[in-house]
This record gives structure tokens, C-alpha cells and sequence, in this order.
């Protein structure tokens, strides 16, 4: 019973690694640039959301604390996070209307 699971597991190990082999050797190349390019957004993203917080916070030091005992009766306690969801919303739909023109502008020169 041991040499039966031993060929088994040497049969499915050569078909696997073979298939893994396969594609590697067919979309490696494009596999790793497409890990570069998400590496790239994630780290634009991560500089863009640091910005944001540290413009939030210097703006949150200068505001005297009158001025912030009135806001907390006002304004909710997520107020911060909600106006960085709607700047990002701004710059990704700015940034999508750039993308659709420059497609547009690439489909009018094909």
C-alpha cells in the first residue's frame, strides 16, 4: 500500500509541477510585471492616504481647541475618514476621466 500512495504521489506531483512549469515558462514574464504594477499602485496609494492623514493632522494642530469643542458638537466623530473618502473619490474619478480621455484619444488615432 505504501508504494501505491508513494507512485500516486509522484504520478500527480509530475503532472502538477509540469502544469505549474507550463504556465510559468507561458505568463511568467507578464505575471511578474503585472506584480510590479500592483506593487507600484499599492505603494502611490500608500504615499497618497499618508499625505492625506499628515495634511489632516497639521490641520488638526493648528485648529484652537474652541474651535474643536464646537466641532465635536457638530460633527461626528468618523468626520475625517469620511472627508478622505471624498477627496480620494474626487482624485480617482479625475484620474478615470484622464484614463477615458486618453483612450478616447488613442481610439480616434486607430
Amino acid at each position: 500500500m505504501p508504494a501505491l500512495f508513494n507512485a500516486l504521489r509522484w504520478f500527480f506531483q509530475g503532472i502538477i509541477g509540469s502544469a505549474i512549469y507550463q504556465i510559468l515558462y507561458k505568463y511568467g514574464p507578464a505575471i511578474i510585471a503585472l506584480g510590479f504594477i500592483i506593487a507600484g499602485i499599492i505603494t502611490v496609494l500608500t504615499l497618497y492616504l499618508s499625505s492625506m492623514f499628515s495634511i489632516v493632522q497639521g490641520i488638526y494642530q493648528t485648529i484652537p481647541s474652541l474651535a474643536l469643542d464646537v466641532w465635536g458638537w457638530v460633527m461626528p466623530s468618523n468626520a475625517v475618514p469620511c472627508l478622505l473618502a471624498i477627496l480620494s473619490a474626487r482624485v480617482w474619478s479625475w484620474l478615470t476621466k484622464i484614463g477615458y480621455d486618453v483612450l478616447k484619444i488613442k481610439s480616434k488615432a486607430v
